[in-house]
């Protein structure tokens, strides 16, 4: 069975721009996902996974995240998505447009290249608009499909809702990277790893859909070590772009955290959820630096 590491990665770090999402047309479901908290003499960091995509009827921003929320001075997210979001698609477009004369299909094997062309001419996808793109950013449109698919939409993402929050209540928001640094990043998985997921998606787009939504549930019912283990499942076969999208950010992630409690105040922290999940999560990042972190109970 191939995994779908790579796309689950590109899942993680989806997200699209912060405007108003409209009022669910649905009753809302209740959602629990999990919140941790660092704290020393006078500063307080709370850790929170999000899901950059989610359905319009889970409520989730309330209880013990809302007053973690409330008490917070600073919202910290991984981007800072500019308001013009044509300017990151310009960028993306950039990066991912393959030398004239190159083409995606090149790339492939006989029998990859045959799974790709039956898959995006079953989808009505065209092929040719397709073809001077890298793997990655094929990927990335694929992962925009398997999210609506699945019911998500990234005006309800948790970033946008907390940006929203954010602003409206006139805190300080900050980020962990830039936008040219994560599209940075997407580029610069192997090659290899990037055909894999992209296969393994087309090859079976309902198991693909069928992730995505657990990945989801998990993050609902509060439940880190069943998304952490779909991490280990998903990217078993693509170890170099989970270093690169998650290990490494990971680290940097937990020494920020760790130089910002010499400052005082608190801080609500929101990063993918799959950065807080299994081996090598920023818990366990704090944790080689001595710093103790613990689950907040709701």
């Amino acid at each position: 069975m191939k995994r779908f590491g790579w796309i689950f990665l590109v899942f993680a770090v989806l997200a699209g721009p912060a405007r108003a999402a409209p009022a669910p047309a649905t009753a809302v479901v209740d959602a629990d996902p999990a919140l941790w908290v660092v704290r020393d003499e006078d500063t307080t960091i709370y850790l929170f996974g999000t899901v950059h995509l989610l359905r319009p009827d889970m409520g989730w921003f309330d209880e013990a995240i809302l007053e973690a929320f409330d008490a917070s001075e600073e919202l910290r997210l991984e981007v800072l998505l500019p308001e013009d979001p044509s300017y990151l698609a310009r960028h993306a477009l950039e990066l991912a447009r393959d030398p004239p004369g190159a083409s995606l299909t090149d790339r492939l094997s006989s029998h990859q290249r045959e799974i790709f062309l039956e898959a995006v001419q079953r989808m009505g996808l065209p092929v040719e608009q397709l073809e001077p793109f890298e793997p990655w950013f094929v990927s990335l449109q694929l992962a925009q499909l398997v999210a609506l698919a699945s019911g998500l939409d990234a005006a309800h993402g948790a970033e946008v809702v907390l940006t929203r929050a954010a602003l409206a209540a006139g805190k300080s928001i900050t980020a962990f990277e830039t936008p040219e640094e994560q599209v940075a990043f997407l580029d610069g998985t192997p090659e290899s790893e990037q055909i894999e997921g992209l296969i393994g998606v087309l090859e079976d787009p309902a198991r693909a859909i069928a992730m995505v939504r657990e990945l989801v549930d998990s993050w609902a019912a509060g439940n880190p070590e069943r998304t952490g283990e779909l991490l280990q499942e998903e990217t078993r076969d693509a170890p170099n772009t989970r270093r690169i999208m998650l290990t490494e950010r990971n680290h940097r992630w937990a020494q920020y955290i760790a130089q910002r409690l010499a400052q005082p105040g608190t801080v609500f922290v929101a990063v993918g959820a799959g950065h807080l999940a299994g081996p090598e999560s920023v818990q366990d990042m704090l944790a080689t630096l001595g710093i103790s972190i613990t689950r907040v109970a709701y």
